[in-house]
């Protein structure tokens, strides 16, 4: 990759493409989100994260208590929009096995609904029996704080440019605004956004949603 590619490239690229353009980029993303709401040993436990192309998004699964046959923990789950980057679910399943009573209750609930000729209740094969989504996007958002957002901004850039060029390396210049990380990429490092090349990532900080643009000031969000 050439050290000159500059920001109009990478910005062609993004609207081309989307900003999570494949499944590689989805699962490095998917594990930066899982060390930083739930460490590097969950991460650990998870793999290998697995990831499903669902046309629009990408759904990655961890792999830890798949079968479902230890209560607690089960697998880390992530749905992501292609185009911008927006996470839709984001979490932990918990296993939980009802006990004998149970299974007789639920059982007599879908023979009488059966025999009165209503409509069965059929899981939703998305969501097995006996699984419970928990989530944890807590600590103001899914992109909680600066460090956060700017090893996003980083995986990102160095995603849709290769190799980061001279021009693009960090360090980032950072800012904060009405619910946003603002990431500014100038060339050379340079901080003016008259700086040839120069671009701005702004990351919503609630579901991470990314916008970008060649001519966005720092402090705004649209």
């Amino acid at each position: 990759m050439s050290d000159t590619r500059s920001g109009g490239h990478m910005l062609n690229s993004i609207e081309c493409n989307g900003i999570i353009f494949d499944s590689g980029l989805a699962q490095r993303l998917a594990e930066l989100l899982l060390a930083a709401h739930y460490g590097n040993t969950e991460v650990e436990r998870q793999r290998p994260l697995m990831t499903i192309d669902n046309g629009d998004h990408w759904h990655i699964e961890g792999s830890w208590n798949r079968d479902r046959k230890i209560e607690g923990k089960g697998p880390f789950f992530m749905s992501v929009q292609k185009h911008d980057g927006r996470v839709t679910d984001f979490g932990l399943w918990g296993v939980i096995h009802p006990d004998a009573r149970a299974k007789a209750a639920i059982e007599r609930e879908l023979r009488r609904r059966t025999e009165a000729g209503q409509e069965p209740v059929v899981p939703d094969p998305h969501v097995p029996g006996g699984m419970l989504r928990l989530i944890n996007i807590a600590r103001g958002g899914l992109i909680y704080e600066a460090k956060l957002a700017r090893q996003l901004g980083e995986l990102l850039l160095q995603a849709h440019s290769g190799e980061s060029p001279p021009q693009y390396r960090p360090p980032l210049i950072m800012a904060e605004n009405n619910g946003h990380w603002q990431i500014h990429i100038g060339s050379n490092g340079a901080s003016s956004l008259e700086t040839t090349g120069a671009f701005s990532i702004s990351i919503r900080k609630y579901d991470g949603r990314v916008k970008v643009s060649s001519d966005l000031p720092l402090g705004s969000t649209n």
